[in-house]
Formats: C-alpha cells, structure tokens, sequence
C-alpha cells in the first residue's frame, strides 16, 4: 500500500485518510490476503471465520472490494464470551503461571 500512496498528491492523501477510505481498501486487503492463506491453487477451497462483530456489516456495505468468487455465511454466536468474561478468564490463567 505504500506504494500507492506515494504517486498520490498530498491533498489526495489527506482525502483518503479523512474519507476512511485507505482503511476501508486495508481492510479489504487483510480479508483477502487472511483467505488467500489457505487456499493455493484453483483447486482448493477453505473456510476461513472472522469472530468479529463488525465484519458482518463491512461485508455488505463494501461487497465490492471482494472478489464476487468469496461467498459470505454470517453465524452469530449469542453465548459467545463477552469482554469481561475473558478478561476474568485471562486474570485466572496468569495468576496460577509460575513466572
């Protein structure tokens, strides 16, 4: 990305750091390169699961970033474990390591 960056104009930099664009396509990158991963010939196929809440809501306002050959299922997992409950968990395991 730095790359293209460089053959902008300032002005047009600024606009894409203050559009949230250039994270908008970084984003779109990391999916792209996370799901490329696992999969290195035209004959291979993975899945490949992102636990983020937002990235239901990426996917359809930004669908055009993605190669349309990437199909989405979105699975919500009600019981996942909430932020302070894997701090909590996170506080057990460190208290009881010898260091």
């Amino acid at each position: 990305m730095p790359g293209i960056l460089k053959m902008l104009t300032s002005a047009q930099t600024r606009s894409l750091f203050r559009n949230n664009i250039f994270y908008k396509y970084r984003t779109a990158i990391s999916v792209c390169q996370s799901i490329g991963r696992s999969i290195r010939s035209e004959e291979d196929w993975a899945y490949t699961f992102t636990l983020d809440s937002r990235f239901p809501k990426y996917i359809s306002d930004h669908r055009n970033l993605i190669n349309e050959s990437v199909s989405f299922y979105e699975k919500r997992i009600p019981d996942f474990p909430s932020e302070k409950s894997i701090q909590k968990l996170k506080n057990e395991i460190f208290r009881n390591l010898p260091f």
